[in-house]
């Protein structure tokens, strides 16, 4: 077996999973390119955080989306009935 045979979406368990990894992969992907491209130059740019969580963290829709992804594809993994 391939050692890398579980980054491949056609290895990956169900739809499901893979699109909650797709969802994660291009919103890691958002936040280079925030990184990369932003204020105040190449690789030292800022991602822009704008939703206040109470007293816990200020985040952005991204982290909403990783967290929820990563939840979801943790949950469909578990829920897999293929051996």
């Amino acid at each position: 077996k391939d050692v890398f045979g579980p980054i491949y979406a056609s290895t990956w368990r169900s739809v499901g999973v893979a699109l909650a990894g797709a969802l994660a992969a291009c919103t890691i992907a958002w936040l280079v390119g925030d990184r990369l491209f932003r204020q105040p130059g190449f690789a030292r740019g800022h991602v822009v955080d704008f939703l206040a969580y109470g007293n816990w963290f200020i985040g952005n829709v991204a982290d909403i989306v990783i967290v929820t992804a990563a939840i979801a594809g943790a949950l469909l993994m578990l829920r897999s009935t293929e051996k």
